[in-house]
């Protein structure tokens, strides 16, 4: 999935327009692995493909970018890929 920014964003410096978060290629392996950091940190849900911390830090994880590259992102694009991510995992 490629998600285009509304507007370029910057982070460290570098603009970008999108973003390339390839879902297809998730395994179960990739999802347990960021499962079980998100829990390290204290995180719960009951299901995590409906929390938005969680499908952000998978976007991270497949995007190969820093959690902060996400969670600096304006509220509307960070919510716009976190719905993209949880609705790809409850399909």
């Amino acid at each position: 999935m490629t998600h285009v920014f509304a507007k370029p964003y910057t982070f460290e410096g570098k603009e970008y327009a999108s973003i390339d978060i390839d879902l297809e290629s998730f395994t179960g392996a990739q999802f347990a692995a960021v499962k079980k950091s998100w829990a390290k940190e204290g995180n719960y849900a009951a299901v995590p493909a409906l929390d938005s911390e969680f499908c952000i830090r998978c976007a991270a994880h497949l995007a190969k970018q820093p959690i902060e590259f996400f969670e600096q992102l304006p509220a509307g694009e960070y919510c716009k890929l976190a719905q993209a991510v949880s609705g790809f995992l409850l399909a």
